[in-house]
């Protein structure tokens, strides 16, 4: 028999505490009591390890999967990601971010159902083609991929596919961009592998464009943008700006 009042108060009063192999430490709030004297027994505490560990191994694993495609999260991505580099030094990788193009578009045009069913098929559909790498969920409209660097002909065929996918799916014309950074460096982070890619995703500005492979000229490209950005800005600012009217003629 039982008494919850009596166990949380012993254990209220006595602090108890039980400490698990991976150091954690569980107060006692339940016993077996003792009938003759109604007061907890421990060496009558049943505690199974096993189902504790099943569980906890189950809830670490559902807090690292994104809800709606079942891939990792974004943190999850980075951790795993980092461990598979750190095992296999030598092999060579590429990270690619996929974008589903005007996605606030589809939502709005086909419903959230409908669009939330693609981005399942498309994970799983990706989680096939790429088994032996890794996926996560980057952003809502797009997903993140680390995997062993592909011949130009497996490249090609990868392409391909995902294409065929997207032209056969329940939203025919769906778009999906790819920002590609190819043969990552070991020794820089998850996060700098992808905002390479990232950036090779979005020079993307011609929409026949599918894919773009990261360079270093992306990078000079962007920082000349933003150093043309900041002296549009300051140049209003201190009004260095001449104002030129064109006059307008009537030829009839």
């Amino acid at each position: 028999e039982c008494h919850k009042e009596v166990a949380n108060k012993a254990a209220s009063e006595s602090n108890m505490k039980l400490t698990l192999p991976d150091g954690e430490q569980l107060h006692i709030v339940s016993f077996i009591i003792d009938k003759k004297n109604n007061k907890p027994n421990l060496s009558c505490l049943k505690y199974n390890l096993a189902d504790y560990k099943k569980d906890r191994r189950v809830l670490k694993e559902a807090s690292e999967k994104d809800k709606t495609t079942g891939l990792y999260t974004r943190d999850a991505f980075v951790k795993y990601s980092e461990q598979l580099l750190k095992e296999h030094p030598a092999e060579s990788y590429n990270l690619t971010i996929v974008r589903i193009k005007n996605y606030q578009v589809l939502s709005a045009t086909y419903g959230e159902e409908r669009v939330r069913e693609l981005i399942k098929a498309f994970a799983d559909y990706s989680s096939n083609m790429c088994d032996s790498g890794i996926i996560g969920r980057y952003s809502v409209d797009q997903f993140v991929m680390l995997y062993q660097s592909p011949s130009l002909v497996r490249r090609l065929a990868f392409l391909k596919a995902f294409k065929e996918f997207f032209v056969t799916s329940s939203i025919a014309n769906a778009v999906v961009n790819y920002g590609i950074y190819e043969h990552v460096d070991h020794n820089s982070s998850i996060d700098s592998m992808c905002s390479k890619a990232l950036a090779a995703l979005n020079s993307i500005k011609d929409y026949r464009r599918t894919f773009v492979l990261y360079s270093d000229k992306i990078t000079q490209n962007e920082m000349k943008a933003q150093t043309y950005e900041s002296w549009f800005t300051d140049a209003l600012k201190q009004k260095e700006f001449t104002v030129w009217y064109q006059p307008k003629f009537d030829a009839n």
